[in-house]
């Protein structure tokens, strides 16, 4: 299955061009009494003409709830850069996008790419 056109976006990588999404997904008790609420950020990464396996990438996260007039904030952004760090650390790995299987997956990705 591919990735669907909405919040679908395009990176440009040496060896190809991909499609990749950021969603934020809750855990855990969510209650705006408590202080903070651990959320992950998943992200999801497939190439733009071979749709084999994909790349799931999960961060570790936080949201800290303003206070009174304040928004809400978000610890970990998804950045280019960091999907760029995915896929070259994914290929490193053996990853590739042409193969039919399991998705690539990442868990904790902030801890093993050090970001």
């Amino acid at each position: 299955m591919t990735l669907s056109k909405k919040g679908r976006r395009k990176i440009y990588v040496e060896n190809g061009e991909y499609y990749w999404t950021a969603k934020r997904v809750r855990f855990g008790k969510f209650s705006r009494s408590s202080e903070d609420v651990d959320i992950a950020i998943s992200l999801t990464i497939e190439h733009r003409e071979c749709r084999g396996k994909k790349i799931s990438a999960l961060f570790e996260a936080k949201v800290l709830f303003g206070f009174l007039w304040a928004d809400d904030e978000q610890t970990v952004s998804i950045t280019p850069k960091i999907v760029k760090h995915v896929i070259n650390y994914a290929q490193s790995q053996g990853w590739n996008p042409k193969e039919i299987g399991k998705n690539f997956v990442i868990e904790s990705a902030e801890k093993v790419l050090k970001i």
